[in-house]
């Protein structure tokens, strides 16, 4: 079987433990607001729109008190005004040439708020200019003048925006960007406090309560925390559970070694069966040591090298090696495939060899003699996928363990043998490739373990691989 080295993969960190954090003091409750922080998005969401409304109040302002005098409405005004006006004074001179100032007076009473008419008599020796000069019927000279009254000062007050809707308007925005600000920063708000007690050791916090209803970018963020906190929060319950279950382990193995040492010192004849019982001992030691620290080194993704080899035939040199293993209890190894093909695969060869291995001799230590152990290899070439399916004979495993039968030291017959790790190395190695590992009773009898593995050489051995489908 060729197998070609190709690069180291880099280390992964470990997964973080629960901090075990003491409880501290909680400090005084204090009010929505005061929660805030000076830089918030609150604050700054206020800010925005109050300087928002002030500019536009102020181009308003700008618009309507000055800018208008520009306009060409207000240019006409002046011009009829000033045409209202010379006409005005030309009918007063008439009739300060043919009647007189008592003509004048009566135009004047005519012209009560349409302007102010004045005139004063003019002395011979100042010699005003002829022009400016009009000659009532006793020869005296007289001077007219005429003030138009200001008629843009009596625009109607339509004309520009109402006080009152420019202060409603202030208000409905002002209360709008409360309303928007706090419902943005009131989960965000939430999601902080939920950091925080998960930080501290809180490992069961979630926040999705508070975003129910919501389907934006903020409730998804909601969600990405549960899946996180539910994920860590499994991972450091899987560890603690481990190291329970090592120290149960460890317990029986050195209770016999002290037993076994304890004998050897009181019965000197019988020191070749208590030597012989410490060496197995030792090597039970060893071998719980062996299946622990692979699978440390799996679940961090520490393994050194990745290959290029040829699946199928890998699987089928197992299937031998198990075949030959199981003869002499008279249980056989039949291994099927579907197409004599090439299955090129990138990856550990090593981790994927042993994956392989466990599966067949836990259904061999199932088996009994006279039955068959059928290990089939499927190219599934539309969706780009290796099967492996390994089937036995044998009873079978009880419903309520087939989640938890690829667990550390979970073992589904109490008369197995070993420490129950060969399947959940199995089961964590495919992982690592991007694979999964997945078990079901058979309608027949028996037990079927299904491997499936991405097909083809783009998959390298990682310890946050995607599952396929």
């Amino acid at each position: 079987m060729k197998r070609h080295a190709e690069t180291s993969i880099p280390n992964c960190p470990d997964t973080p433990n629960a901090p075990n954090t003491p409880d501290a003091p909680k400090p005084p409750r204090r009010s929505w607001l005061g929660r805030l922080p000076v830089g918030g998005l609150f604050w700054k969401i206020m800010a925005g729109f109050c300087l928002t409304v002030t500019a536009v109040s102020i181009g308003i302002w700008l618009w309507f008190t000055v800018l208008r005098n520009d306009a060409p409405h207000v240019q006409l005004i002046h011009e009829i005004q000033q045409a209202s006006a010379r006409n005005t004074l030309a009918a007063a001179r008439t009739l300060m040439e043919t009647g007189g100032q008592p003509a004048l007076e009566r135009f004047q009473s005519e012209l009560v708020g349409q302007g102010t008419l004045t005139w004063s008599r003019v002395s011979t020796t100042s010699d005003p200019l002829a022009e400016d000069l009009v000659w009532s019927p006793d020869g005296q000279p007289w001077q007219i003048h005429y003030v138009p009254p200001d008629v843009l000062s009596r625009v109607p007050p339509d004309t520009g925006p109402p006080a009152p809707i420019i202060v409603l308007y202030v208000l409905c925005g002002l209360l709008y960007s409360i309303a928007l600000a706090w419902y943005l920063t009131a989960p965000l708000q939430r999601l902080q406090r939920a950091f925080d007690r998960f930080g501290a050791g809180d490992l069961a916090v979630r926040t999705a309560a508070g975003v129910q209803g919501r389907h934006d970018e903020i409730a998804e963020l909601s969600r990405d925390f549960d899946a996180m906190a539910a994920r860590i929060s499994r991972l450091v319950e899987g560890r603690e559970r481990l190291l329970h279950d090592v120290s149960h382990e460890l317990r029986s193995p050195l209770a016999r070694l002290h037993v076994a040492a304890a004998l050897a010192r009181q019965e000197p004849a019988r020191i070749g069966q208590s030597l012989n019982r410490i060496e197995r001992e030792a090597a039970r030691l060893n071998e719980l040591v062996a299946g622990l620290l692979t699978l440390s080194r799996i679940e961090s993704g520490t393994q050194p090298v990745v290959d290029h080899f040829d699946l199928r035939e890998l699987c089928e040199a197992v299937a031998a090696d198990a075949d030959f293993e199981g003869s002499h209890r008279g249980v056989r190894i039949r291994f099927e495939a579907a197409s004599p093909a090439e299955a090129p695969m990138r990856g550990n060869l090593e981790l994927i060899r042993r994956a392989v291995e466990n599966v067949m001799r836990n259904a061999l230590h199932v088996s009994a003699s006279g039955q068959t152990v059928t290990v089939s290899f499927v190219h599934d070439t539309d969706r780009r996928l290796y099967r492996i399916h390994v089937s036995d004979e044998g009873p079978g495993v009880p419903p309520r363990l087939l989640e938890t039968m690829f667990e550390p030291f979970v073992q589904a017959q109490s008369n197995q043998g070993g420490f129950g790790l060969g399947l959940s190395i199995a089961q964590r190695s495919i992982a690592a490739h991007g694979g999964t590992a997945t078990a079901a009773n058979r309608v027949q009898g028996g037990l079927e373990v299904s491997i499936v593995l991405p097909a083809g050489t783009s998959c390298a051995f990682s310890a946050t691989a995607p599952r396929p489908a």
